[in-house]
Formats: C-alpha cells, structure tokens, sequence
C-alpha cells in the first residue's frame, strides 16, 4: 500500500510507475487470483446481471470471468463510449461479437440490445465490476479521469435500485493506496477486489 497522495495526476502517474515494476507472470497469477475470488464471491454467484468491463492491457484480466458467468446464463453486460462523457453497458455474447471502440476498448455492438431485450431489466440484482487506477480499502476511487464510471453510476443510483446492485472494484494490489482526494460526484465502492 502507498503512502496518502493527494494530487489525482500524481497518483495515476505513480500508479504506472508501480506496474512496469511487475512481471507479467506476476500479473497473471494476480488477476487469476482475483477471478477466482470473483467466481466465489456470493454476491456475484448470487446476482442476475454482471455489469463487467472488458480489460484494458493495464487492467486487472476478469476474461475469464466475463467467460465463465456468460456460460453458466448470467445477463454480462460490458461499457460501450457514447461520447467523450457518456457510456451505456450492453450485452456481451462473446468475444467474436465485440468490436475495438473509443481508447481501443472492445465493446459490444449495439445491436446486441436487440437480441437480449431482458438484459436491462429493473429491479434484477446487479453486480458491477468496476476498474480504476487506484483505490482504498474502504472504496475511494480514482478513475481514469474522464469521469465515465462516475456519471454513468450516478444516473442509477436512486433508493428503489440500492438494494439490488452493489459496486465492487477491481484493481492489482499495488493499486491499493492509504486515501484518495474526492469530489461530491465520486461514486464510492461498497468494496473492492485486490
């Protein structure tokens, strides 16, 4: 765990800095460590929904999860860009049906939508796992900077919806930090993942 850093840029910036410090064996056996926390996880084996989030090469890899929930039935919905401040989760129905979007993420196709009609039903319970660039235990977290995850979550959170879906985050321990600086608008994490 670092030390307290209160200024958001020097945080990402000394985030970066930790992960060339780690092999890429050393970040598989994380994120496999992590899937396999996921998968038994009570409330994901328990939720309708998975909202997940395809990974970025920095990112901690829950391929594996997004695969194996997907076969087992669950509704895995993944962010797709809108714009340079919005994005919308849709279905994923595998990776041959995913195409590169905005900052090369691969994204489901919106005519997904069409053919999982029942994936965005209200009142399912819904588990999203979210990425950052750092994070506390407690749940801060500290985002890319272009507020997507913040904005999105914010539209969803009202009390009949509360009950039904909680926010986990998703990061490498060393992403792990002692506080972060936040704003009114950051959505907190009920908790994170490392």
């Amino acid at each position: 765990m670092v030390n307290t850093l209160f200024d958001k840029v020097e945080i990402r910036r000394h985030i970066r800095l930790l992960r060339k410090q780690y092999s890429a064996e050393q970040l598989h056996e994380w994120s496999a460590d992590i899937c396999k926390k996921l998968l038994d996880h009570p409330l994901v084996i328990e939720a309708t929904t998975i909202m997940a989030f395809y990974p970025l090469s920095d990112e901690v890899d829950i391929r594996p999860v997004i695969k194996k929930l997907h076969r087992q039935g669950k509704n895995i919905l993944l962010p797709r860009v809108i714009d340079d401040t919005h994005i919308t989760f849709l279905p994923y129905d595998g990776e041959e049906h995913l195409n590169e979007g905005a900052f090369h993420i691969m994204e489901p196709h919106p005519s997904s939508l069409i053919s999982h009609p029942s994936s965005l039903i209200p009142h399912q319970k819904k588990v999203f796992l979210i990425p950052g660039m750092a994070f506390t235990v407690n749940g801060k977290r500290l985002g890319r900077g272009r507020g997507y995850y913040d904005r999105y979550l914010a539209t969803i959170l009202h009390p009949s919806s509360s009950t039904h879906q909680s926010f986990i985050g998703i990061c490498y321990p060393f992403q792990i930090v002692s506080d972060l600086p936040v704003n009114e608008h950051d959505i907190p994490m009920n908790e994170v993942i490392f």
